[in-house]
């Protein structure tokens, strides 16, 4: 394996070291510990510490042991606790409350009160995790409750995880998607969003250069490039194989970071478009 020697790793330019190390990253991941050569590992290990130590510090190949079964985990605050209340009981009334992992995950910048959290208790017998002390290595002010969602589908052990924001609501049960022939396919499955103020409002340029060539069939036929919609993803749920899809999910959490001044945070509010724009960076498979 020929390895390019990059130590441009400057996330506000990602249109070059980035995107080349997390290709190289995933490339070393699949050659696999024995058959790596001494240089190739020194670059693993470096493209590890540096592009995701802050987000699993005990490295990848450990985090991905860790991973198992499948659930839903949801993102929410004080602010928005009688919305969390009326999707769990929703949950409930499918059944995704009985053989189904729910996790749920608040932050310090609207925490969810004692009352509350012994209210999902009693009525529902879920715990909510405070996720800031998990990850002691983010920058400051990262963990927000924009960008909670993705902070906690990786703070979960889930493999497999339905990503649900605390505002959704359902017709049916969420969990059908895990049996998406598109999921299954591809190990991620986002949603499009709706077509709203269509034009090119100053980024489409900057997305032609950020990404990857040859670009992806959703880079080219999506709604931002052609200028359909000034939206292309709707975060609101997420299937995702973690297995499959972690560095995409790392570089999309590692975008909405405030270190971060790339044109994706002066033209896209924190996890609204990170996640495609995350698994376009990675090389990582969607639909």
């Amino acid at each position: 394996m020929t390895v390019e020697r990059t130590r441009d790793l400057n996330w506000n330019a990602p249109r070059r070291g980035v995107a080349v190390a997390l290709r190289q990253l995933a490339q070393l991941e699949q050659a696999g510990g024995g058959s790596r050569g001494q240089i190739e590992q020194f670059w693993y290990d470096f493209y590890e510490r540096e592009l995701t130590g802050w987000a699993v510090p005990g490295g990848l190949q450990k985090y991905r042991r860790e991973l198992s079964g499948r659930g839903i985990v949801i993102a929410a605050g004080s602010a928005y606790f009688r919305r969390l209340v009326y999707q769990l009981r929703s949950l409930q009334s499918f059944g995704c409350l009985v053989g189904t992992t729910v996790e749920v995950y608040h932050c310090r910048e609207d925490p969810l009160t004692d009352p509350e959290i012994a209210f999902l208790w009693s009525e529902f017998a879920i715990t909510p995790v405070l996720i800031d002390p998990l990850f002691p290595e983010a920058p400051p002010k990262s963990i927000k409750l924009l960008t909670l969602k993705l902070y906690g589908a990786l703070a979960s052990r889930l493999k497999e995880v339905l990503l649900v924001d605390h505002d959704a609501v359902f017709l049916e049960s969420p969990e059908r998607w895990f049996e998406a022939r598109e999921y299954q396919a591809e190990g991620a499955l986002f949603f499009l969003d709706r077509q709203l103020h269509p034009g090119n409002y100053g980024y489409v340029q900057w997305l032609l250069e950020h990404f990857p060539q040859p670009y992806s069939p959703a880079v080219q036929r999506g709604d931002v490039v052609s200028q359909r919609s000034s939206f292309q993803q709707d975060s609101s749920l997420v299937v995702l194989n973690k297995a499959r899809g972690l560095l995409g999910l790392i570089a999309a959490t590692r975008l909405t970071h405030p270190d971060v001044t790339s044109g994706f945070r002066k033209n896209f509010a924190d996890d609204k478009e990170a996640l495609w724009h995350g698994f376009e960076l990675a090389g990582a498979a969607f639909a």
